[in-house]
């Protein structure tokens, strides 16, 4: 449920992530939930790791694989909410319903199998 604790977190961890790692280019495609710097998987599993251990489940934070407008390939945290699926992403600040970010969804971890991906 996505009460104002719930919301509040969501938004500091969001944002304190966003804040926390320098942006660099892809290492070899080396995913890192504690990286200084990285490319946007390792901000998608950065804020993964904070929300997991402010208390939400870890199906409900769910990485994607989307198609940016502008940036190409890229990776968000999907934080799925009695108030729908709510976009984490390291290019902005804001925290938008998936329907409202303007990217194209292609895949995301699976609920049940976090190893698995479902095509969307």
């Amino acid at each position: 449920m996505l009460d104002a604790s719930a919301a509040s977190a969501l938004s500091a961890i969001n944002l304190s992530v966003n804040r926390s790692i320098k942006p660099a280019a892809d290492r070899g495609d080396v995913w890192s939930a504690y990286a200084q710097s990285g490319d946007c998987e390792d901000y998608a599993l950065a804020k993964r790791q904070a929300l997991i251990a402010a208390g939400w489940a870890p199906s409900h934070l769910l990485i994607a694989v989307v198609e940016d407008p502008l940036a190409g390939l890229h990776a968000v945290l999907i934080a799925r909410t009695d108030r729908g699926d709510l976009i984490l992403d390291n290019l902005t600040d804001q925290i938008l319903p998936w329907a409202e970010t303007g990217l194209t969804f292609i895949s995301r971890q699976s609920e049940k199998l976090p190893a698995m991906w479902v095509k969307l």
